[in-house]
């Protein structure tokens, strides 16, 4: 479905405010808060072998493994995992995020003070959107954060950045309408942006992964990713960006 206009939106969000503010209050209330079960800058290794592929996973909640009973099980674990067997080459991985962070404050988290030179080979995956969507900022702001997480990786080295999709909150069933459907529809505004920096920026990749949606597949607030959902998330992300590096499962890049 095509995200809507600027104005369509805010007309929507207006006429429904009465009831979606309730909705939100209630939501914000019976929210479980979960542990983070990976601390902003734990690294990492899977795998051995002379030649290596460095990972940074870095983002919101999913990034930090939020969900789940052990890090292993967080969708950065899994992805690294996976790449390192798919990729048939040990993965050197850092994780840096927070719990209900937004761009503007993985901007900030990623911030160095000693740059180097950007490597195609080292891979930054950024899992943001979330926070963002329910943040309201404008489309103009979410965009340009992008960037400035797209220039703070290079600046960190990073020369492959992927782009993980907004979660599609249109399909977050235990939001009740029509609070997921104005979210829903911020989200696809945020999605449409996500894919713009990917197209102005060739070192930038916005992947297309299907976030799993299954009541039995989340975690045991509801909301996010379970154990079996970030297995075959983290699969998915491995095998795409493998595939967009030109990389054939099983076999190390030269």
């Amino acid at each position: 479905m095509k995200a809507p206009s600027a104005a369509a939106f805010w007309l929507q969000f207006l006429a429904l405010l009465p009831v979606t503010g309730v909705q939100g209050l209630w939501i914000k209330r019976r929210a479980q808060r979960m542990a983070t079960r990976i601390e902003n800058g734990a690294t990492g290794r899977f795998g051995s072998g002379a030649r290596q592929i460095a990972v940074l996973v870095t983002g919101e909640s999913t990034a930090v493994g939020v969900g789940w009973d052990t890090p292993e099980q967080a969708v950065s674990m899994q992805f690294a995992s996976q790449l390192a067997s798919l990729g048939a080459a040990p993965v050197t991985w850092q994780v840096n995020g927070r719990n209900g962070a937004r761009a503007t404050d993985i901007v900030k988290l990623l911030a160095t003070q000693y740059p180097k030179p950007p490597d195609p080979n080292r891979i930054a995956v950024v899992l943001l959107g979330a926070n963002d969507v329910t943040a309201l900022h404008s489309l103009r702001h979410w965009y340009e954060q992008l960037v400035a997480v797209r220039t703070r990786l290079r600046q960190r080295g990073y020369g492959s950045i992927f782009l993980a999709p907004v979660p599609p909150m249109w399909g977050f069933t235990l939001l009740p309408r029509p609070l997921r459907t104005v979210l829903g529809a911020r989200a696809r505004q945020l999605e449409a942006e996500r894919i713009r920096v990917a197209d102005v920026y060739p070192d930038v990749t916005a992947l297309v992964t299907d976030f799993p949606l299954d009541t039995e597949l989340l975690a045991e607030d509801g909301y996010h990713p379970g154990p079996a959902a970030c297995a075959m998330w983290g699969n998915d992300l491995a095998v795409q960006v493998l595939a967009s590096l030109q990389v054939s499962p099983g076999r190390v890049a030269p």
